[in-house]
């Protein structure tokens, strides 16, 4: 899934249309988890940074980006996003950076996702009258599968928990068909590439073995006298299947620190003297793919990773007819990145 950061998108009727306000730079960021009771609002903030995302416009056949979620194709945006976030909520971890509601100027009506720090009902914890009035603006959220976790479409219970009938709800049959789009393009492409990626890891990793030079990011077993490497397989790694920032809490950090958190979170489960696994993710745009480098990340050496070609832009969105038989549709390309030794 196309992992990016939030872009600006000119506002529609129901989202903020008043210039964002200007924040504290010197936020202090809380990251922490989700619990269940936040999966909507979770869901409503982080797909507003997905509305004008360039394999979304692929995956949903836009002809054009929807700049609300007020509409029809906006809602499909949200919906979608909705079911992936529920899906790493119940399969992984969504986890979250927030700040202290008061970071926002008084003076400021920007819609952000907050939540009061009041204790649920019946958590039998105990909270001052001071600490029930707090609430914290929710900045940037990430969503993890873990190692053996993926979203399996032929899990229905599953798929129907996390809203997968909404979005087929929402979801048009036709020509430009969604469910293929998602499944037998984009999945079957990103499945593919991180698989070789890995598979080419691994070839070198016991090429290196073999001349004496010990691989990397392998599970060892047995003597000096014989020595087995289990390699790693992608499906063995951590996930980032979404990440987003709050367009007011852009260039604060919020990226690095949700990484960082993931990555610490791999190593304690990893536990004292064990292998931390690889790290992977899809990128959809120049600028997030950027940033992801700027981490440790690497684009996966790899034929390139195009979808639609013959029939969308370099956005993702649906080519004309005169586009396409004059070879103007070139399909949007999106990157698989790998991370293959994760320090916090």
């Amino acid at each position: 899934m196309a992992s990016s950061s939030q872009l600006s998108q000119p506002p529609g009727p129901s989202e903020s249309s008043k210039p964002a306000a200007k924040l504290n730079r010197t936020n202090k960021f809380t990251i922490r988890e989700i619990i269940e009771d936040e999966l909507e609002k979770v869901s409503w903030i982080a797909s507003k940074a997905f509305l004008d995302d360039r394999v979304g416009n692929f995956i949903w056949g836009f002809e054009k980006s929807p700049t609300t979620r007020s509409t029809p194709d906006g809602m499909k945006v949200y919906s979608f996003y909705a079911f992936v976030i529920k899906s790493c909520f119940y399969l992984g971890r969504v986890v979250v950076a927030t700040v202290p509601s008061s970071s926002l100027p008084s003076s400021s009506s920007s819609p952000m996702a907050k939540r009061s720090t009041t204790p649920p009902p019946g958590s039998g914890s105990r909270a001052s009258e001071e600490d029930g009035e707090k609430e914290e603006i929710i900045a940037a959220v990430a969503c993890w599968l873990p190692p053996g976790k993926r979203i399996n479409i032929w899990n229905l219970p599953m798929m129907i928990k996390c809203g997968v009938l909404k979005v087929s709800r929402r979801t048009g049959v036709g020509e430009f068909n969604v469910s293929e789009r998602i499944v037998l393009q984009f999945m079957d492409q990103v499945d593919k590439t991180h698989k070789g990626a890995f598979r080419d890891r691994a070839k070198k990793s016991s090429a290196s073995l073999d001349t004496g030079v010990g691989g990397s990011n392998t599970a060892s077993t047995g003597s000096k006298a014989s020595t087995s490497v289990k390699p790693v397989k992608s499906n063995d790694a951590w996930y980032l299947l979404m990440v987003m920032t709050v367009k007011e809490f852009e260039g604060q950090g919020c990226l690095s620190l949700l990484m960082r958190e993931g990555y610490a979170n791999a190593a304690k489960i990893a536990g004292s003297g064990g292998s931390v696994p690889p790290f992977i993710l899809e990128s959809s745009s120049s600028r997030s793919r950027d940033r992801y480098m700027h981490l440790g990340y690497e684009i996966e050496d790899q034929p390139p990773t195009i979808a639609g070609v013959g029939k969308v832009d370099s956005d993702g969105l649906r080519a004309s007819k005169e586009a396409r038989r004059n070879g103007k549709a070139p399909g949007v390309e999106y990157w698989c990145m790998v991370n293959w030794n994760p320090k916090v």
